[in-house]
């Protein structure tokens, strides 16, 4: 693909997705289409004194390991050291599946309502995962940022057909 390199992570998962549609298409004969619907969901919102996340340039895509040689944590990952979480240009969709994958609201997908788009260094202490209401009242005072019970359209995939794969 002409320009590859110099696509953001996220445009170059946009210039895939058609390519793999129709790959899974003509390979298992599938058929899909998705429906929209309202449903439970953990909403990521800023407090009302807003988020104190730190914003910082997207990091190159060749990073690799000259990136993060030495670093506290890789860009655009997390590290956990001695109970302190360690963010280094983390969007805010990856820091919602950090959070809910890890913290008890596995019962709900997380939406992002935070309305930040861009790429963000933080640190954080991190209390037992296990103790919900610590974890959310540390989240507020050190990030700004809560999680809330919503409603919130959401858009499910639905398989209509399937087979197996055509020979190569």
């Amino acid at each position: 693909m002409h320009g590859w390199n110099a696509m953001s992570y996220r445009e170059q998962l946009e210039a895939v997705k058609p390519l793999l549609q129709q790959l899974l298409a003509e390979r298992f004969s599938l058929k899909i289409h998705t429906e929209t619907h309202i449903a439970d969901v953990y909403a990521l919102v800023q407090t009302k004194g807003g988020a104190k996340l730190r914003e910082v340039a997207q990091p190159p895509l060749s990073a690799g390991d000259e990136h993060t040689k030495n670093a506290d944590a890789p860009a655009g990952g997390f590290k956990i050291v001695n109970n302190r979480l360690i963010a280094r240009a983390v969007q805010i969709p990856n820091l919602l599946w950090f959070f809910t994958g890890r913290s008890g609201y596995d019962d709900a997908p997380g939406v992002n309502k935070t309305g930040l788009q861009g790429y963000y260094d933080f640190e954080m202490a991190l209390p037992d995962f296990q103790d919900k209401a610590e974890f959310e009242r540390q989240m507020k005072l050190q990030l700004g940022l809560q999680i809330e019970r919503q409603k919130a359209p959401l858009t499910t995939v639905i398989i209509d057909q399937a087979e197996k794969p055509t020979p190569n």
